[in-house]
């Protein structure tokens, strides 16, 4: 029979010695995290998820990436020699749904860059709503192309397929910000010290405001495209002045008390 002391070597010390080898410090940090996950499974996730450095550098190269494909739908239009001009006229519905939605990205940008850079720390829950919002957002692309190409076209039904879609995408985004904001608003101990209760009690039903906007672009494509073309246009703007408000509420409510 095996003694005790050598059973201990050979099933626990020996494979330790030789992982540890293998892979040096990249072990030591696994053990390290499974030995705080058994014994302090909270303290893990502290450790893990405390900054939003990280989070806010992710998040960002979404946007970057996002911005340069939408620029990727311009392309050199064919022409006739000395007909230039007509042909980069005649791309007026791409030009027009990229300005739309570069400004609709930027805005949403500068939404999730102020806002997050109020909170301290983040959790596992402000990571997967952050993905989600995230998802929505790079689906703008898909709809600004369907757009450009229907107004090309001038098809009646096509344009209302598109603007649908696009209206769809956006409300998709905001209810994406009203959970994300909702959340927050019931987990205070995520923000900096600083905020008051105000600033989110003031701005959680600024995406409930837009999905309503997007929800009657929506009807009132059916009835009259460029209604609805109107009111998705005054949901994008809505957007850029609820953000400005945000932005001033933000400096008063760091001189409020948390």
């Amino acid at each position: 029979m095996t003694p005790p002391h050598q059973l201990l070597y050979f099933d626990l010390i020996l494979p330790y010695q030789v992982l540890e080898k293998q892979f040096g410090r990249q072990f030591e940090k696994l053990i390290t995290v499974i030995t705080c996950e058994l014994w302090y499974p909270k303290t893990l996730w502290e450790v893990l998820i405390l900054k939003t450095d990280r989070f806010q550098a992710f998040s960002d190269g979404i946007f970057a990436i996002l911005i340069t494909i939408l620029v990727l739908e311009f392309h050199i239009p064919d022409y006739q020699p000395g007909h230039l001009l007509a042909a980069l006229l005649a791309q007026w519905p791409l030009i027009l749904s990229y300005v739309f939605s570069y400004f609709y990205v930027g805005t949403l940008w500068l939404f999730h860059h102020d806002y997050f850079n109020m909170l301290q720390r983040i959790d596992r829950n402000v990571n997967m709503l952050n993905l989600l919002m995230l998802f929505s957002i790079t689906l703008l692309d898909y709809p600004m192309s369907l757009v450009a190409d229907a107004l090309t076209t001038g098809n009646r039904q096509d344009m209302q397929t598109a603007f649908i879609v696009y209206d769809l995408v956006a409300l998709f985004i905001s209810a994406t910000f009203y959970f994300m904001y909702a959340y927050l608003h019931h987990h205070q101990d995520l923000k900096k010290p600083g905020i008051s209760m105000a600033f989110y009690t003031a701005i959680k039903f600024d995406p409930v405001r837009s999905v309503t906007i997007y929800g009657l672009a929506i009807v009132a494509t059916f009835w009259s495209v460029w209604l609805g073309a109107i009111l998705l246009a005054g949901g994008i703007i809505f957007h850029f002045l609820a953000y400005l408000r945000m932005s001033r509420q933000l400096e008063q409510a760091k001189g409020g008390t948390a």
